[in-house]
């Protein structure tokens, strides 16, 4: 089951500490669609945080190269 987006109420029902309004009530923020705010201690998406960061690290160290 994939993890619900940020904000959602679905998420929220699960426990999902991340900005409603500034997410969009899961649409995105500010309308875009797929980008979001997160909570740092949000127990959902803590862990997806950390994969996106770990993502981002990468791709600055690959353009260091």
């Amino acid at each position: 089951m994939k993890t619900p987006n940020p904000g959602s109420p679905e998420a929220y029902k699960e426990g999902c500490t991340c900005p409603i309004l500034d997410n969009a009530h899961g649409d995105g923020y500010m309308g875009m669609p797929g980008v979001f705010i997160f909570s740092e201690g949000c127990s959902l998406h803590s862990k997806e945080m950390g994969l996106a960061e770990e993502k981002i690290d990468e791709k600055l160290n690959e353009s260091k190269d």
